[in-house]
């Protein structure tokens, strides 16, 4: 009877110490995942990106708007002086 009891003790302090390892080693990953200079560089590679996308989506929108107002004025016969001619970026 004493055996068995101290097999199971035995066991439980493994268990729990295995568990206690994990869980200090997952707490400790998510913790580093979180650190200021590891947000830092996922929140810059995030902007980045984005601000990449939007000045792209600008570029087209305004070749788009060029090429619009060029089939516009040619369709309805308007000069294309200089005062309603659009700046070139």
């Amino acid at each position: 009877m004493m055996l068995k009891r101290a097999k199971w003790m035995v066991v439980g302090y493994g268990l729990g110490a295995t568990t206690s390892y994990f869980a200090a080693r997952r707490l400790r990953r998510t913790a580093q995942k979180y650190a200021p200079t590891e947000v830092a560089t996922r929140v810059g590679a995030t902007v980045g990106g984005t601000a990449r996308q939007v000045q792209s989506a600008v570029t087209e929108g305004r070749d788009t708007m060029r090429d619009r107002e060029t089939e516009l004025r040619s369709a309805h016969h308007i000069d294309g002086g200089a005062r309603h001619r659009l700046r070139k970026t």
